[in-house]
This record gives structure tokens, sequence and C-alpha cells, in this order.
């Protein structure tokens, strides 16, 4: 058995236009993966080239559909790529894949996945990520069929959790641990930060909440930091969607747009802000992680979640609710964020720990 592991779920196919939380679980996977003397690598066409050749990832080739494929085929391990038997196991990055937001196909090919892997003898572990609620009835079966062939499987937070043990899952299998990119990239600026602004929108709340009171909601707080002196950026996160609601918001108030940040640059340039509007969760983890007030805007339970485990839970607001979010921009502004520190170590800790389990079960 090879060293190489199969980083699944964290896919960029253009670094300047896809999912920057997807970039840092990428990353942050990887470089965990190396330093354990691990090969990481991304399934085929599935990586940025830039992106692919930076951070030194091989390519498996290879697809789920052709499974039989894979179990005739030998091992190949080249410079730039490898094929399926060669791989010690997989480590699922997915982030939020599998529950009833994102439907039975999603869950359906995720367990094509986890089945083909587990054919095979691949380590599977499903690295932190949020989970549930699993109340239709063709995602739990999928979902419930793919998670019993994980090796380890980590729930972010509590609900989470919980969703897993209702789904009936082996609890030996499953941890909880936040979010790995909490540990990772930029720190808190050690000089003062620049009176700025940053709004990430996300196109998922327009689409699964009101569309017009979350564009009204998103012109009232960039309107909100004009009146107070603020410099204010929208922030693009990810993709078209999230794109053309920062275009509606410049079409009719005064803020840049900055779209063409990497993961870890956005990072940093929420780091180097005194205060945040947020629908994107890797940008509140961005925020919290470097002690930034963050008023998080929420379409899952992750999001109360991660606030919960910073200590932060009223910076929790109804996207569509225009007054309570700038109430609590107000309440947060220039908020002391040192007891964020305390609470950053201690999942910190918890990461560490994780990641030695991870290489405990790849080692086997």
């Amino acid at each position: 058995m090879g060293m190489n592991v199969l980083i699944n779920g964290a896919e960029v196919i253009d670094v300047r236009r896809g999912n920057r939380g997807a970039e840092q679980l990428l990353r942050s996977t990887s470089r965990r993966l190396t330093s354990m003397g691990f090969q990481p690598a991304v399934t085929v066409r599935q990586v940025d080239p830039a992106l692919r050749a930076e951070i030194g990832l091989k390519e498996y080739v290879g697809n789920p559909r052709l499974q039989a494929l894979d179990r005739i085929v030998p091992p190949i391990d080249m410079r730039g790529f490898a094929t399926l038997r060669s791989f010690r196991g997989v480590l699922d990055a997915s982030g939020y894949a599998l529950g009833d937001p994102w439907g039975p196909h999603t869950a359906h090919w995720l367990m094509r996945k986890y089945t083909q892997w587990s054919a095979l003898g691949l380590k599977i572990v499903a690295l932190p990520q949020a989970f549930g609620p699993f109340e239709d009835p063709a995602v739990r079966s999928a979902a419930k069929a793919a998670l019993e062939r994980c090796d380890l499987i980590v729930a972010r937070e509590e609900e989470s959790y919980g969703h897993l043990q209702h789904l009936g899952i082996d609890p030996i299998k499953c941890r909880i641990c936040p979010d790995v990119t909490i540990a990772e990239g930029p720190r808190e600026p050690a000089s003062d930060r620049k009176k700025r602004l940053v709004v990430v929108p996300n196109w998922n709340l327009a689409k699964r909440t009101n569309r017009e009171k979350y564009l009204d909601c998103l012109t009232g707080v960039v309107e909100w930091g004009n009146t107070r002196g603020y410099e204010v950026v929208g922030l693009l996160h990810e993709g078209r969607g999230d794109l053309e609601i920062l275009e509606v918001l410049a079409g009719v108030a005064q803020i840049r747009v900055l779209r063409d940040l990497s993961g870890w640059e956005t990072k940093k340039f929420i780091a180097e802000s005194s205060l945040v509007a947020a629908g994107r969760y890797h940008a509140v983890v961005a925020a919290l992680s470097t002690g930034t007030p963050v008023v998080t805007h929420s379409w899952s339970h992750k999001y109360l979640e991660l606030l919960r485990q910073f200590g932060v839970e009223d910076w929790l607001c109804d996207p569509g609710d225009r007054e309570a979010t700038l109430r609590a921009l107000t309440a947060v502004e220039g908020v002391d964020t040192s007891a964020l520190k305390d609470r950053k170590k201690k999942l910190v800790s918890e990461i560490e720990d994780m990641w030695v389990e991870v290489g405990g079960v790849l080692t086997k």
C-alpha cells in the first residue's frame, strides 16, 4: 500500500472563481497530510492546475461510475498521477454534503464514492463537517450506507453529532471536532486594523430565504457602514452567484467589490478589517479565528453551532431582518474580542488531537 491519500470534497476548479472555503480546506488538509509523510492527491481535473502545482498534489484518475475498472487496473503511481489501487486512504473534506438541504442525488453520489473506496480496502475518514438532518428517507438511506463504510467520522459540532446518532451510526466511529481551518492560515494582525466593514454575501441565502429582503438587508448594512465612516468592501467568497449579489449592491450603494483574492488572502483581508457581516461559513470562521467581530447570516444549524463554539451566539441574525442586523452591527462595533482567543486555543487543541487520530487511522 502506497502513501497516497485522496482528498475529496474540496474541489477548486478555478482558484479565482471557486469556493474560498473549499480552497482553505484543501490547503489545510494537504499541509497536514504532507507533515505526516503522506502524498495528498485530488481527482483529475477537479483542482485548478496552478493551485495543484503550488500545493504539490497528485491526480487520481478514475470515476465511481467505473468501479469495476478501478478494481482491475493495476496500481500505478507516477510523478503526476496515480490509480486508486495505489492509495492508502481518503479524507473527505466536503464540509457539508450529507443532509436534507442537498437532496438524495448528492447523498447517493457520495454513497457510490464511499462504496468504491471501501471495496478497495481504503481507509475512509470524514473530516470535520456538518451532517443532517436526515428526515428525507432517500437521503437518510444513502447517507447511512455511505457513513457506515467510514473508519472515522468527525462532526464539526454537537447538533451534527446528534444527527449521526439518530441515523444509527456506530458511536465508536464518531467524534466532534471544530472546523480544521480555525487552526490554519493568517493569524490576528499585530498592527491596528483598518476601519473597514467587509460584506460577504451568500447566494444560498437569497435562494433559501426571501431574496428581496436579503438584498435589502445587505443594502442596509452597506449604508450603515458608509454613514459611520467605514470603508465598505464586498468580498467575493464563491463564484458567480455571490458576485451577482455584490454587483446588485454596487448598483444601489457605495461599496467596493473585491473579487480576486485566494483562500488565505480572504482570511488575511478579514483579519485586517474591523468588522464583518457574512453569510459564508468560512468567512465567519476567518473572522472568529482572527478576533474580528462578525454579524452572521445563517441558513443552516452549522452557523449557530460555530458561533456557540466561540461563545458569541448572539452574533447570529435573520438574513431577512434589516433592522435586527443593523442593531447587531451597532452592538458588536468595537467590542472586546479577547475572549475569542481563549476559545480558539481550546478549539485548536481539539483539532491537533483529531489530526493525531487521523494519522493513526491512515497508518493502521
